[in-house]
Parts: structure tokens; sequence; C-alpha cells
């Protein structure tokens, strides 16, 4: 064969395998990129706690979670012994930026509860009272404990707790449960 016919069917063939390859780019790749795009516009602009709702499935509210992080609303922090803890939520009192570990709990893959729990020790309930009473309003229940007051707000199924008790540390802790039979 021609020399010149050689090198035209060798670079015919390099264009039918590069086209190949962005056929499969655009096929299978771009769509993951564009439905995790479509999702995250697609969260609901209500829910429990940044958009957090009861029932959601694991991986729905990671998706959340992972959102919630690219826009600033959690963020990974970094706490003693270099170890890593759930993604913190941050509440500003008095002019002081206060963080909060968020943990979630399932039950059968679905979201079930939700805890904020200090980190910095930080153990003035009253303070964040102050932030829910203008979420809820100022029908709560205020119940004694060991250690001091924890309100109580019920919101359409839902419970709101704040308090101190975090396995004796005394943590202010923000517990958003189902009122259920088992509440």
């Amino acid at each position: 064969m021609n020399l010149v016919l050689l090198e035209f069917l060798d670079t015919m063939q390099i264009i039918k395998q590069y086209t190949f390859l962005c056929i499969i780019i655009i096929l299978f790749i771009v769509p993951i990129f564009g439905k995790n795009h479509v999702n995250y516009n697609a969260i609901a602009k209500k829910g429990m706690f940044l958009n957090f709702n009861f029932g959601d499935h694991y991986v729905d509210v990671k998706e959340k979670r992972n959102y919630n992080i690219d826009i600033g609303k959690l963020t990974w922090h970094r706490y003693p012994a270099f170890s890593y803890v759930e993604p913190t939520y941050w509440y500003f009192i008095n002019g002081t930026k206060e963080p909060f570990a968020l943990n979630m709990k399932y039950v059968n893959d679905e979201l079930y509860d939700l805890k904020l729990i200090s980190l910095n020790n930080y153990e003035n309930v009253d303070e964040i009272k102050e932030i829910y009473i203008r979420k809820y309003g100022l029908d709560y229940v205020k119940e004694a404990s060991g250690l001091g007051y924890s309100y109580t707000w019920l919101e359409n199924n839902i419970k709101v707790t704040i308090g101190r008790n975090n396995k004796g540390r005394g943590d202010c802790i923000i517990h958003y449960s189902i009122v259920d039979n088992f509440n």
C-alpha cells in the first residue's frame, strides 16, 4: 500500500477513537455533574434544620450536608487530637462564634434524630434559648434538670429541646426529634 494511504488510515482511526471517547464523556460523565447540580438546586427551601427533614434517606442527607458545606453553612472543624468531628454549625452569640457539632441518627437509613452539641464546652443555654424564641415563639416548656433548665418547643410533630446533658460534661445541646411513641 501507499505510505500516504496508510498514514491517512491511521489518522482516521485516531479521529474515530477520539470521537468515541468524547461521546462516552458526554453521555456518562457530564450527566453526573449535571444531576448533582440539579439536585442541589431542587433542595426544598423549607426544612427543620438547614433543609434536613426527618425521613430523608441517608444519601439525600449526605448530599444536602455536602451542599451546606459548599455554600458555607456547615464547615469541617478540626478538633483536639486532630480528629475530625461531624460538620460544624456556628452560632453567633453576643458577637462570639460558637461551634456546634452536627450529629445525625438514622433508622432504616432515614434521618430520625438530629443534635447540635457544643464543641467549646459552651454552657449558656439561655443565650441559645433567645435565638429559638425568635424562631419558634414563647410557647415552650421549661423543665428543671441537674444542670439548670431545658427548654422544649413542639412544632408540627417535631420536638426541639435545648439543654445541658452531654454525658455529664454539661455542654449545651440542641436536639431535634420526631414526636412519636418512642420519645
